[in-house]
């Protein structure tokens, strides 16, 4: 899917998917912004807090690997490049 690496944030840790910010890894979780193109892809998803006072996003663990590549790709797509340092 690309070049894929972790950054530890917060205590947990991000994965960018080619520079972009995907995927937040919390206490063993794995949570995907809850971005309006997955709203069809990630309906019967359930939904939590990764931390406090953070966004609702969508939780990704015990759901079928199509559907979480799909849920990547979709976010992938939809998201800005990153801007160049």
């Amino acid at each position: 899917m690309g070049e894929v690496r972790t950054r530890k944030m917060m205590g947990d840790y991000v994965l960018y998917l080619d520079n972009k910010c995907i995927l937040t890894l919390c206490d063993n979780t794995s949570y995907i912004k809850k971005a309006p193109p997955l709203k069809d892809i990630l309906a019967n998803c359930p939904t939590g807090y990764p931390y406090p006072d953070a966004k609702e996003y969508y939780i990704l663990d015990n759901q079928p690997m199509q559907l979480i590549h799909d849920a990547v790709s979709t976010l992938w797509h939809s998201l800005p490049e990153p801007r160049k340092k």
